[in-house]
């Protein structure tokens, strides 16, 4: 049995999705690591942050991203088909800020967490996902070969997600 074209689509989107966040994430988290507000007296306090920016990556390449691509993603290009590339784009774009607004509104009240060190953290990378997977998913439906690296690309964060999970369980037992 063959799946549907907008499933076909999601998956595509999916391994692309991974890959931009895994080199989105880890440079907007820096940046938010390197915003004066971070600065405290508190010698650890740049390693808890470190370790929660890891946590929350890790969290986000294996349910995040998954989720969001067949949820919100699906729904948005459903909602856009027949858009222009751009304005589409646009949309996702949109779309992928709210759902990081989402997360740094809950990093900010639970973390706790200085406001613009979750905007740059949690909304930037999840917006350039969003963009960047619509923008390239012509030329990943197009071309098998972008699919497979996306793909290949896209493992090695979840592989290191996995290994996180893992060796978070194994030190607990």
């Amino acid at each position: 049995m063959s799946m549907s074209e907008p499933t076909r689509r999601a998956w595509i989107a999916l391994g692309l999705a991974e890959v931009l966040f895994a080199v989105a994430y880890p440079v907007c988290a820096w940046l938010a690591m390197t915003l004066p507000a971070t600065d405290t007296r508190d010698g650890w306090a740049d390693l808890e942050l470190f370790v929660m920016l890891l946590v929350a990556g890790a969290f986000a390449v294996l349910v995040g991203v998954p989720i969001g691509v067949h949820t919100v993603g699906r729904l948005t290009a459903k909602w856009v088909a027949g858009w222009s590339p751009l304005r589409a784009s646009s949309a996702h774009l949109v779309m992928g800020l709210g759902m990081g607004a989402v997360v740094a509104a809950m990093m900010i009240l639970l973390a706790p967490m200085e406001p613009a060190m979750a905007v740059i953290a949690f909304m930037v990378p999840v917006g350039l996902v969003g963009l960047g997977t619509n923008l390239l998913m012509p030329l990943a439906v197009r071309h098998a070969w972008v699919r497979i690296a996306a793909w290949v690309l896209g493992a090695v964060p979840v592989l290191g997600g996995v290994s996180l999970v893992a060796a978070w369980g194994l030190r607990g037992a």
